[in-house]
């Protein structure tokens, strides 16, 4: 998840950042705002292990210790937690690795958080860290994975890192912590799919949910790696129904269920978003996230159409 700046990157949206930056009251309204459940988000800005082709940059891979989330700024928005508001979302480039996570979790849970939502790689889920951190009040994991392949997922995130995944994700899942699994829409994972989504339901009773891919240009082609609109088509219609989508326009399979975790759902907002001319007068606009720049940059209205239309 991007971190708390003043500098917007011009494929984020600036009324998310300034979201995460807001204190824990105005948090709380915006989501309201939005339609979603009464929260408090906690961003961590801290560097991230993994080196994943479609945001590994420098301001996710190596952050100078002076750009970290400081304690102070920390426990004050935990502080600042509004009466009878008890979930917390924490979210960031990797938060548990972040110097004053455990820190940051035991100070949330004196104050009166008792769900905890952690957006993560899941490469921190060790037996003592989740033992500590349900002690403290995660009660779900929200986790990226590309593939059921050990390879493939690898070559998504470029370490290796699928076996520690799986890993962290049985121990998180015996621990009754709930597991959210999302994915991408990416032409070098699509033949995986189904597997990856059996997987989720099979192993950690997860439904997997399906995201766009949004666009980094300086760091990869977005034509090379995203799906265009028949591919992700194809791919949607060979899907089991445990398989949901996050971020997606809701024109795009309307039928099938939305969503995620919600740290997640918010984290899927950050991507600059627009809406076509096809989507004026949509009946669904209402609940539709739009459509990440890039892909309209790159396919136009391709596969968008208001309801009762045809693409």
């Amino acid at each position: 998840m991007a971190r708390m700046s003043a500098d917007v990157a011009r494929h984020e949206d600036p009324t998310v950042h300034a979201f995460m930056a807001a204190d824990a009251p105005a948090q709380v309204q915006i989501l309201r705002g939005w339609g979603m459940a009464d929260a408090v988000t906690l961003i961590l800005n801290n560097a991230c292990e993994n080196r994943c082709f479609f945001c590994a940059n420098a301001g996710v891979t190596s952050v100078p210790r002076s750009e970290l989330t400081p304690w102070d700024r920390i426990a004050r928005h935990l502080d600042g937690r509004p009466q009878g508001v008890t979930t917390l979302l924490i979210g960031g480039n990797e938060p548990a690795l972040h110097p004053d996570f455990e820190r940051a979790l035991a100070h949330a849970h004196a104050v009166g958080f008792t769900h905890i939502e952690l957006m993560t790689s899941g490469l921190q889920l060790s037996a003592e860290q989740v033992s500590r951190w349900t002690a403290w009040g995660l009660a779900v994991v929200a986790v990226p994975i590309y593939a059921a392949q050990a390879a493939l997922h690898d070559a998504v995130c470029g370490t290796r890192c699928f076996d520690r995944l799986v890993d962290g994700l049985d121990r998180a899942h015996a621990a009754g912590v709930r597991v959210e699994l999302h994915t991408l829409a990416l032409k070098r994972t699509v033949h995986d799919m189904a597997a990856l989504a059996d997987m989720a339901r099979d192993r950690w009773s997860a439904r997997l949910a399906i995201a766009p891919l949004r666009d980094k240009a300086s760091l990869f082609s977005y034509a090379a790696e995203s799906l265009s609109p028949d591919e992700l088509a194809a791919l949607l219609s060979a899907m089991p129904p445990h398989v949901s989508l996050v971020g997606m326009p809701a024109c795009v399979d309307p039928s099938r269920a939305r969503g995620s975790a919600q740290v997640m759902d918010i984290y899927f907002r950050t991507q600059l978003r627009q809406y076509a001319p096809v989507c004026d007068g949509c009946g669904l606009q209402e609940r539709c996230p739009g459509v990440v720049a890039a892909r309209l940059a790159t396919w136009g209205e391709a596969g968008l159409a208001r309801p009762g239309a045809t693409t």
